[in-house]
This record gives structure tokens, sequence and C-alpha cells, in this order.
């Protein structure tokens, strides 16, 4: 059994782990990842930096309500 580990996400990171996990389903799901194979490390990585670069582009795209010049 693997070491307990403990960790706290913020609410961002939570929203691009699930989108990561998503896209790693959808590599699992079209036969491209094999469970033990080098490629599963590789493909979960793109999945995690896909997910981020397009948090970053939505972040870029839209201003929330709270981004707002004079919000409270």
């Amino acid at each position: 059994m693997g070491q307990q580990v403990h960790m706290k996400l913020y609410e961002s990171e939570r929203a691009v782990l699930r989108a990561a996990c998503d896209i790693y389903g959808a590599y699992i799901a079209a036969g491209m990842v094999q469970i033990g194979a080098d490629k599963e490390g590789e493909l979960m990585e793109r999945a995690i930096q896909t997910a981020i670069s397009m948090a970053r582009r939505v972040d870029k795209l839209i201003q929330s309500d709270s981004e707002m010049p004079g919000f409270m």
C-alpha cells in the first residue's frame, strides 16, 4: 500500500484537475493509454498541460465579475 498523502487543492486547481481527468479519460476511451506502458505517463502529462493551457486561454478571454474594476 502506498504512503498516505494529504493535500488541499484550491477551487481553480480542482477545476484544472477535473478537466485533466476528463481529457485523460478520453485518451483511455480512445484506446490511447496502455496501463503500465511508458506512454501512460506521457499522456497524463499531456492531459494536464492541455487543461492548464485551456484554463489560461479561458482566463484571458473572459473577465469575471470579481475581476471588474470597483467590484466589492
